[in-house]
């Protein structure tokens, strides 16, 4: 009997890590993020690697970087065309004043001007799917308060 309960106890002892869904810094690639999502969003994966996740209309794209260290969490709103650089600056600035977690950015491209919301995740201890999916809920969260503040100042289209 001792025999049989070593066994099980050392066989869920072994496949405990493959249920647990956790990943050590040097595992964290696209593909293995992807796999920690659990929720019902909409999920797209782009050549480069990057991930794009949807939920209520808004999208977050994930990046890894090289070193595998941190994960960034990027949204994009497009500016409106009345909208001034000053004043648009002038919103960003209020928002990384009063939150603190997030970083605001407004910029602008060839094809245009953007507000971008920004958030980094270290995996230095690893990363598991609880944590990436309460960071992703946190995210939706925060990101849909940026955008009502966005649109409450007519800054985005």
């Amino acid at each position: 009997m001792k025999k049989i309960v070593s066994i099980i106890l050392f066989s869920l002892f072994i496949a405990l890590p493959f249920f647990s869904q956790n990943l050590e810094k040097n595992e964290v690639k696209s593909d293995a993020v992807k796999e920690l999502i659990l929720k019902d969003y909409d999920i797209f994966q782009y050549d480069d690697g990057d991930i794009k996740v949807s939920y209520d209309g808004v999208n977050i794209l994930i990046m890894v970087d090289e070193d595998r260290s941190i994960l960034k969490f990027k949204t994009y709103w497009l500016a409106s065309d009345s909208i001034s650089q000053q004043r648009a600056l002038k919103l960003v600035n209020q928002w990384n004043i009063d939150k603190i977690f997030t970083t605001a950015i407004f910029d602008t491209d060839e094809k245009g001007s953007y507000f971008t919301l920004e958030y980094f995740l270290t995996t230095a201890g690893g990363i598991n799917s609880q944590n990436l999916n309460d960071t992703l809920d946190w995210i939706f969260s925060i990101a849909d308060g940026f955008c009502k503040y966005l649109d409450e100042e007519d800054a985005i289209k």
